[in-house]
This record gives structure tokens, C-alpha cells and sequence, in this order.
């Protein structure tokens, strides 16, 4: 009997919502789903996040070359523009995330503290910031 009462209330409800096209408009089907998006940080890995100390000893357009105890290393700042705002001789403090690249690492830069300021370039989970 509850069977046949299901039935009929379905039945129902599927008359009423062809009848109405207004109440079928509003009818949603819901599912529950998890998606983490994250735009322009794919290439952004937050697992192979270093720390590094050194001196800025000069730029190649976005990149920064930054002077380490055991070498030189250029570092990717994202734009020409945040790479202009540090000046040879700077010491630093940067957090990057090392990418492979056609065979060549490459540092993706997250943050470049001195001891003035912070400039933040991506944020916590990698996406690029607006300068």
C-alpha cells in the first residue's frame, strides 16, 4: 500500500511540473561535490617550497640573480615589475617553489623578504598576487 502511495504522489508531483513550466524552472537537482580550483598556480608546487638567503647581484628582466654561499642562481619574480623593486646588493630571504622545465630547475618565487619589507608575489597556495 505505501508502495502504491509513492507511486501516486510521483505521478502527481510529475503532472504538476509539466503543467507549470514556471514550478518546473525552479525544480534543482543537487550533488554534492568537492573542487579545488586553483587559476595560474598549476605550474606552482607548494611540496617543493625552499627557503634561500642571499644577495641580489642583478636582473634579467623577471628574473633575479641572486648570489648564494655556493653560487649564483636566477629566480623567477613572475614580472619585470616586482623584479624592479629590489636593487643590486639587497640581501634577502626568498621562498620559492623549485619546477622541472625541458630538463632545467627552475624557483618560482613566492615571497622575497628584506629587512624593510616583505614583497609577497604568489599567495599561500601558489597563485600569482596583482602588483
Amino acid at each position: 500500500m505505501v508502495k502504491s502511495t509513492r507511486t501516486i504522489s510521483f505521478s502527481a508531483l510529475s503532472l504538476l511540473l509539466a503543467l507549470s513550466g514556471t514550478l518546473q524552472a525552479q525544480v534543482r537537482l543537487s550533488v554534492p561535490c568537492s573542487v579545488r580550483i586553483r587559476p595560474a598556480a598549476a605550474d606552482y608546487d607548494l611540496a617543493s617550497e625552499v627557503s634561500l638567503r642571499g644577495v641580489i647581484v642583478g636582473r634579467e628582466g623577471r628574473l633575479l640573480l641572486l648570489q648564494l654561499r655556493v653560487g649564483l642562481v636566477r629566480i623567477d619574480a613572475g614580472s619585470s615589475i616586482a623584479a624592479s623593486h629590489l636593487s643590486s646588493g639587497t640581501q634577502v630571504q626568498v621562498v620559492a617553489a623549485k619546477l622541472q622545465e625541458e630538463g632545467r630547475q627552475r624557483l618560482l618565487v613566492r615571497e622575497i623578504r628584506t629587512a624593510e619589507a616583505t614583497l609577497v608575489l604568489r599567495d599561500a597556495l601558489g597563485v600569482p598576487t596583482q602588483l
